[in-house]
């Protein structure tokens, strides 16, 4: 099984992540908005948070991953009763992690780092790739997670795909 993660074409606050080339779960949405819309369809925040929306901002938030600063700093202004006293975790919060923790934190901090670096159209055209690609021996062999038989790809073919990475 391959897993990997993407930002959805038309709206970069949602991360999916599609596993053998299909997508299979929604693992993070965040939307900001402007005070009163902004006349693109998108309203106002809500007044309050639910349970499920403050969990999930809460857990972004500690984990303050890289290139996410822009989306915290609007929940924080946003949302100042629910979240605006939540800090990223420290270097000795982080410490004091059981091993089951500190996986957990390191892996959401690379997807979300890397959700945010890679651009719509390597993504795209990865997922294509990936899907199209799904039979071949390399990809049967599982000796080579999705990602790295990507990485392997654009390596053999410089000129397959021309992206745009956000910095």
């Amino acid at each position: 099984m391959t897993s990997s993660f993407r930002r959805d074409l038309v709206n970069d606050n949602i991360i999916y992540e599609d596993v053998n080339g299909s997508t299979e779960t929604v693992i993070i949405s965040t939307t900001s908005f402007d005070a009163n819309g902004d006349g693109t369809g998108i309203a106002a925040p809500p007044d309050k948070l639910s349970s499920f929306q403050t969990e999930t901002f809460t857990n972004l938030m500690k984990i303050s991953p890289k290139g996410w600063q822009n989306q915290i700093k609007r929940l924080k202004t946003d949302f100042p009763d629910q979240l605006g006293s939540i800090n990223a975790y420290t270097d000795n919060d982080i410490n004091k992690f059981d091993s089951e923790k500190l996986d957990l934190y390191f892996k959401n901090k690379e997807v979300l780092t890397n959700s945010f670096l890679e651009s719509e159209e390597e993504t795209d055209a990865k997922i294509k790739w990936l899907n199209k690609t799904k039979n071949s021996p390399a990809a049967k062999s599982g000796a080579l997670t999705g990602d790295e038989r990507w990485e392997q790809h654009k390596k053999n073919n410089p000129d397959a795909i021309k992206v745009r990475v956000k910095v």
